[in-house]
């Protein structure tokens, strides 16, 4: 570790009486002796380092600064020098003198800067040994050196007996469960259980209704003043193809002859007069520049049984119109095609039977806002009926 601080200097005794000087021997050549320099601070403790195993000793730690001289007390009064006889043999010692109180050490100057070394002279005689001064405080510890290399491990030593089984300590919490297995192979289908007793039968559900189905062409359709029938030519993108849809128009409102489209049947002979008859109306709008948005179509119907008149006094038995229908006019060579539905229903005052003969008559009447000022096509007529069970007369 570092060396710690000189301790002060003890007081010098007094000085003893003089005892007969010996014969002197030849004296060196002195050397000049350079100015002392001042002594450095004290360094500081290093930090201890964790105490490791005892291996061999580390390296000793360098040595700390010196720590500043004590003052140096004042010397004593020189005796007088006798004088050098020819250097004989030397005497003998004469007897040692007590030793005086050692008088009170004399503050010390300030010590001078440090001169050059000068060249080291001939070593003269060691002198005595002075007495030794007080220990000086011990300097601060120095780093620990490094830990040296961990000595061979000692054999070892025999197992001593099991001590007794401590108690159980309390259960840990549960792990989390671990991620399923692969499903093992399915095991071998069981024999088949006897077949349990039918179980009773359930309500009969409602009868459904068959549907039977009359198609109308534009050419199974005359009109009141027999204007004709006539086709709504068909284009693709090269131009007309030659084809066209026929149909009978159905002219507005307005128009002087009140043309009228109509048709007439036989309801057939299977008719179910439990369930509603419904008409199916389709009709054609080609690209031709009309104005106005709306049309209303009416249903006019009549069922007159054989060998009755026909009602001419008090109107047909049923009259429904569509309301108001929004027109859409297709692009240029195109047409447009839309679907209307009446329903005419088999109640009292209105009656509808197998074999009667059925009159429809189909007109554009006004409705309520801006009525369409174009003619429009009507293509074919569908009429559905719900079949019953039928028997011919022949």
């Amino acid at each position: 570790g570092e060396t710690g601080l000189t301790g002060n200097t003890g007081a010098t005794g007094n000085t003893g009486a003089t005892g007969a000087i010996g014969a002197q021997g030849a004296t060196g050549n002195t050397g000049p002796t350079g100015s002392t320099g001042n002594t450095g601070s004290t360094g500081n403790t290093g930090a201890t380092g964790n105490t490791g195993l005892t291996g061999a000793t580390g390296n000793t730690g360098t040595t700390g600064n010196t720590g500043q001289t004590g003052a140096t007390g004042n010397p004593g009064n020189t005796g007088a020098t006798g004088n050098t006889g020819a250097t004989g043999n030397t005497g003998a010692t004469g007897a040692i003198g007590e030793t005086g109180l050692t008088g009170n050490t004399g503050a010390t100057g300030n010590t001078g800067a440090t001169g050059n070394t000068g060249p080291a002279g001939a070593v003269g005689n060691t002198g005595a040994t002075g007495n030794t001064g007080n220990t000086g405080s011990t300097g601060n510890t120095g780093a620990t050196g490094n830990t040296g290399l961990t000595g061979a491990t000692g054999n070892t030593g025999t197992t001593g007996n099991t001590g007794q089984t401590g108690a159980t300590g309390n259960t840990g919490a549960t792990g989390n469960t671990g991620a399923t297995g692969n499903p093992g192979p399915t095991g071998n289908v069981g024999l088949t259980g006897n077949a349990g007793p039918t179980g009773n039968t359930g309500p009969t559900g409602p009868a459904g209704t068959i549907l039977g189905v009359l198609t109308f062409t534009a050419d199974d359709i005359f009109q009141t003043c027999d204007r004709g029938v006539f086709g709504y030519p068909i284009y693709t993108t090269s131009g007309v193809t030659g084809a066209a849809v026929p149909v009978s128009s159905l002219y507005t409102s307005t128009d002087t002859n009140l043309n009228a489209c109509n048709l007439g049947f036989e309801v057939p002979l299977d008719f179910d007069p439990t369930v509603t008859l419904q008409v199916d109306l389709y009709f054609i709008v080609p690209n031709q520049g009309g104005s106005g948005t709306n049309i209303d179509i009416q249903l006019n119907a009549s069922f007159i049984p054989s060998g009755s008149s026909f009602i001419n006094t008090t109107g047909y038995q049923q009259t429904l119109s569509t309301g108001d229908i929004a027109i859409t006019e297709p692009a240029a060579n195109n047409l447009y095609t839309q679907k209307v539905t009446f329903c005419l229903t088999n109640t009292v005052g209105h009656p509808i039977a197998a074999g009667d003969y059925a009159l429809l008559t189909f007109i554009r009447i006004t409705p309520t806002t801006d009525e369409y000022n174009m003619t429009i096509g009507l293509a074919s007529v569908n009429v559905s009926y719900g079949i019953t069970t039928a028997s011919l007369s022949c």
